[in-house]
């Protein structure tokens, strides 16, 4: 059985008829192009869904997601889904200690997806393909972990209420 967590299925179901026009407006403009999705903490967690929905149930064949702090979004049978069509067109970004990742707990049967990608150390390091590398962030316990990494990636400052003002200018 495939499970989401309910809030971010909630959250993704309160936007998804607005993202599908949108996306089916600028794909009658620009047939040819990708599309990219990418978000951070929340916003990783609706473009796993919407990226999920893009190649499995709309059939779209070019796309590509990049997250920052993204949340585990389902279980270990979503992981092997999302994985299995998405995973080589996928970068997962974590912060050395940030929290986020590490919720909700794999303990309760949730897995993440994608390749992840570890900002440690003052190095980018690229993980083992997994769901949940023991040698990466899965290796910081949850004790160690720190809100303040979930709001800088590489280099950028974010918050969760704003844009950051870098990619504005």
């Amino acid at each position: 059985m495939i499970v989401v967590h309910s809030g971010f299925g909630d959250d993704y179901d309160s936007i998804r008829d607005n993202l599908w026009n949108l996306v089916t407006m600028a794909r009658l403009k620009y047939p040819e192009y990708s599309l990219h999705f990418t978000g951070h903490s929340l916003g990783g967690a609706l473009a796993t869904l919407a990226s999920l929905e893009a190649v499995y149930s709309l059939k779209y064949d070019n796309v590509t997601i990049v997250t920052f702090g993204s949340p585990r979004v389902g279980g270990v049978m979503f992981a092997y889904t999302w994985n299995t069509l998405l995973s080589s067109r996928s970068l997962r970004l974590v912060h050395e200690f940030d929290l986020v990742p590490h919720l909700p707990p794999s303990k309760i049967g949730f897995s993440h997806v994608g390749m992840e990608v570890w900002q440690h150390k003052g190095h980018i390091e690229k993980c083992r393909e997994s769901i949940e590398d023991p040698s990466c962030s899965y290796s910081v316990p949850f004790i160690e972990g720190v809100v303040s990494d979930h709001f800088e990636y590489i280099g950028i400052k974010f918050n969760c209420t704003s844009v950051p003002k870098e990619l504005l200018e």
